[in-house]
């Protein structure tokens, strides 16, 4: 290889003594120093090439690459290659009419024929490949004709056994929680990536409601086109539901994503699917193709190939594309003509998935010569020789390569290397730097002022504090705030860069396209972009679950949006000046109008436990009789934890679903799932009860009433599962809600160490005053500290919330997957996570003590005020336990 990079050793060995007057030319890379996780490289390479073999490999320590050629292209870069089209060329020998070989498993073999005379016409090809090779889940046997990458034929024979390591579900995860979903005549899609393989089980699972109708299986392409013969219609499925598949034969020579949907054929009867809502998932209901913002049970699993006996491929190609006219295309864009006179050479790539051997025989190639009308029979070994690239030094953009660095926070060696040799190495810095999310709007008037706006987040405890506008035309601006007004002067298409910096002097900066119109055609584009989100929007919201449904569409009014942009668009027809284009742009600037919805946070089967300020004794006495003593107010709120851990075991899922508009993202409802399974089989009532919540929505008529505010469910009332939903700022660990029985069915325990008589209490009372005059000071400082810990310390640790949803939504998934505490210890520390950050997680998610041991200081105090204490009670049932970060009293006897 002859590479030459632009680099000056003496310049970098000695720039520190003459850089003040030295000049020098290009420098040979610069690659900016600091990213995000993942982030891609930003930089560029200055390189010049001379005789380098065009199948060359760009690499980076991730094993992200790019071809030499491809790279070239996309950057526009000026080269030269030494054949037509940077083809490779070929050499031929030991002609034979059949070909015998051994491949191992992932080896490949080049053979092919050529023409040695001018041709008019390559009527057809044809050709028989032989193999020994036994049933595989993976294509024994893959041709690539032209050795241009594509593979063209493959073995194409099914057997009836499918491979269960090849079942894909696309991003769909089980151990989510899910919802179900009504299957219509609409379609439920998802994207998944088919395994190579001859045939596929489609399937789902399903539940039947009622009926018997007929549901359906189809496939359609990365482009949402429908593939012909790939229906199938599945059985019947249980009440209980399960996972039903139908079969088909459809041969995929490589990987590649598709949609697999199913819909239901019509009728009264019911069916439903099961699924979740994630904004960053796979599939959408509806016909592909859509924005994909669901997850559902939808799977395809790849069949077992048959033995590969004896293949005869004539003239037509699986694509229907003709070889013989194929073969005519190639020549022309290699060799420039059918001037054959020199030789063309005509590759055949014989890839082996397992070991095998190969017997290639039964040439036939039809075609014309000037001569006459000729069948060659010959094949060839070929040895392949890579194009040579040549180019003057030029900068390559390495943004186009699509090379990034790891997800790890820390320093990190980045390095590029060109096959196996290293172009250079770089030390770069991976941190939480701000993200850029959108900017709006992308499409303005020319000569009008427009204010445009950035959506941006940042680290936990920093801020944005500098914005730098370049609007792609040599023109700049800087604000600190995310908005900024700018006239674009003439009409096009321009590139608005907006870098940010936070309070930590972490910048990071995104490129838009802006499209600068006349005020008719950015009315008209900003129009039909308003219609087009709205009925996404309404094809997302008719995926959700109806409860979703009926939760979020008064909040979304979507009638009434409709109604206001019907109103536009009258105006926008009688309009006929730019005056009146202006003012019908500017209206729609002003209408708020979503684009879709999405999940912001979420939690999923965490165990509850109530804040014990949420408990509130006067309304449970109010709702299932009874009393109690106000000064033994916290000995009944502890009852309450103890009937809770002995009795009930109560999970809780919480999802917050926000309305992604075009220049922010506002919360929208919190939809509650409360699961109570007994551990007791209780005969008296219990109560669920919390505070009303504004908007308040249950899934279902639990026969809830009203007491003083508060909303309570009687458990006997329900099948151990309430949902709701609400508009209120509340989350899973604020929920002001709490589950108990009616107080006189309560279990309280006594403190005994002040119930004794005479001499007994007298020293237990002086040794109090003792130890309070040794330890006051001590004891008022833990105080304050204990206050500080309960009130502040989760904010202090967790500025932003949603990093705590995260977090704690992670901890379940990881657990679900079978991780130790360790393990996912390790994994958090080394995404960035502070140690104190991941204990108090750790310890929040298994629902114990996160702050200081709380010492109960009314209580203490009331012991002074008190001269005899007298009452004793009865204790019923089993003593209260300590139960994790609550202060509860034992008896001692």
């Amino acid at each position: 290889m002859r590479l030459k990079l632009c680099i000056i050793l003496f310049v970098i060995l000695f720039t520190g003594i003459i850089s003040a007057n030295f000049e020098i030319g290009d420098l040979p890379y610069s690659i900016e120093k600091q990213y995000g996780p993942s982030d891609n490289i930003k930089g560029w390479l200055n390189i010049s090439l001379n005789n380098e073999p065009a199948d060359s490999i760009f690499k980076d320590p991730n094993n992200n690459s790019i071809g030499l050629v491809d790279l070239l292209d996309i950057n526009n870069i000026k080269y030269t290659c030494d054949t037509i089209n940077c083809v490779s060329d070929y050499s031929a020998s030991k002609e034979e009419t059949t070909k015998n070989f051994n491949l191992n498993a992932r080896e490949s073999k080049i053979i092919g024929f050529k023409f040695n005379e001018e041709i008019t016409e390559v009527t057809s090809v044809e050709f028989n490949i032989e193999s020994d090779v036994t049933t595989s889940c993976y294509n024994q046997l893959t041709v690539d004709l032209f050795n241009d990458g594509t593979i063209d034929i493959g073995n194409n024979k099914i057997i009836n056994s499918s491979c269960s390591f090849l079942k894909k579900y696309g991003c769909f995860d089980n151990n989510k929680g899910t919802d179900e979903y009504t299957l219509g005549t609409t379609p439920y899609c998802q994207k998944i990536a088919l395994s190579e393989s001859p045939g596929f089980k489609l399937g789902a699972w399903v539940k039947k409601i009622s009926g018997n109708k007929d549901l359906t299986m189809s496939l359609y392409n990365e482009y949402g086109e429908e593939i012909e013969d790939t229906t199938c219609k599945l059985k019947n499925a249980s009440t209980e539901g399960e996972e039903i598949f139908c079969d088909i034969d459809y041969l995929v020579t490589e990987s590649k994503d598709s949609y697999v949907c199913i819909n239901s054929e019509g009728g009264n009867e019911e069916y439903n699917i099961k699924g979740y809502f994630d904004s960053e998932g796979c599939g959408f209901y509806g016909y592909p193709t859509k924005s994909e913002t669901a997850a559902y049970s939808i799977f395809a699993e790849g069949k077992m190939f048959d033995n590969f006996g004896l293949l005869n491929i004539s003239n037509s190609l699986p694509n229907m594309n003709s070889i013989g006219e194929s073969v005519e295309d190639y020549i022309v864009g290699k060799y420039g003509s059918l001037d054959c006179s020199n030789d063309c050479i005509i590759p055949i790539k014989i890839i082996s998935g397992e070991n095998q051997t190969i017997t290639i025989k039964d040439l036939k190639v039809d075609h014309i010569k000037t001569s006459g009308q000729v069948i060659g029979n010959q094949f060839y070994d070929l040895i392949e020789i890579p194009a040579k690239v040549n180019s003057e030094f030029q900068k390559l953009d390495l943004g186009f390569g699509n090379f990034s660095v790891q997800n790890e926070i820390g320093n990190q060696t980045f390095y590029i290397n060109l096959n196996d040799e290293k172009i250079f190495s770089e030390e770069i810095n991976v941190e939480k730097i701000p993200e850029i999310i959108s900017i709006t709007p992308t499409v303005v008037m020319a000569a009008n002022p427009t204010e445009f706006s950035v959506i941006v987040t940042s680290d936990t405890g920093t801020n944005i504090t500098d914005y730098e506008w370049d609007f792609g035309n040599g023109e700049t601006k800087k604000t600190n705030t995310n908005k900024v007004s700018y006239t674009y002067k003439s009409t096009g298409k321009y590139d608005l860069k907006i870098t940010v910096t936070d309070s930590n002097k972490r910048s990071s900066y995104k490129v838009f396209n802006i499209d600068v119109e006349t005020p008719i055609q950015a009315v008209n584009m900003t129009l039909n972009k308003k219609l087009e989100n709205i009925n996404n929007l309404k094809l997302q919201i008719n995926g959700l679950p109806i409860f979703y449904q009926h939760s979020l569409n008064p909040i979304l009014d979507l009638d009434n949006l409709e109604d206001t942009i019907e109103g536009i668009q009258k105006n926008y027809a009688a309009a006929s000046s730019d005056e009146e284009y202006t003012n019908i742009l500017i209206n729609l600037f002003n209408l708020n109008t979503p684009k879709l919805i999405t999940i912001t946070k979420t939690a999923d089967s965490l165990s509850f436990y109530p804040d014990k300020n949420n408990i509130n004794l006067e309304v449970l006495k109010e709702i299932g009789g009874g009393d109690y003593n106000s000064s033994d107010k916290d000995e009944y709120i502890n009852a309450i934890f103890s009937w809770n851990e002995e009795n009930i075991n109560t999970k809780i899922s919480f999802k917050e679903i926000s309305i992604d508009y075009e220049d922010r993202i506002e919360p929208a409802i919190n939809i509650f799932e409360l699961n109570m399974d007994e551990k007791n089989d209780l005969t008296y009532n219990s109560y669920i009860v919390f505070k009303e919540l504004k908007n308040l929505s249950f899934k279902e008529n639990y026969l809830e009433k009203k007491e003083s505010g508060y909303i309570y469910i009687n458990s006997k009332d329900i099948k151990n599962t309430i949902t709701f939903s609400t508009t209120e700022n509340v989350d899973f660990a604020s929920l002001p809600l709490f589950i108990s029985p009616a107080i006189n069915r309560l279990s309280l325990t006594k403190d005994s160490s002040f119930v004794e008589e005479g001499g007994k209490k007298s020293r237990w009372i002086i040794f109090i005053l003792v130890l309070f005059l040794l330890l006051f000071l001590g004891f008022v400082l833990y105080i304050i500290m204990q206050e500080w810990y309960k009130r502040k310390y989760e904010n202090y640790l967790f500025k932003n919330r949603n990093n705590l949803y995260n977090l704690i939504s992670y901890i379940e998934n990881s657990k679900k997957k079978g991780l130790k505490d360790r393990e996912i210890i390790n994994k958090l520390r080394k995404s960035g996570w502070k140690s104190e950050q991941i204990i108090y997680v750790m310890r929040k998610y298994s629902g114990k003590r996160t702050g200081m041991f709380e010492v109960p200081v009314e209580k203490i105090l009331s012991i002074f005020k008190k001269e005899k204490i007298t009452q004793k009670r009865q204790i019923r049932n089993k003593p209260i336990k300590r139960r994790r970060n609550l202060q509860v009293k034992k008896s001692t006897k």
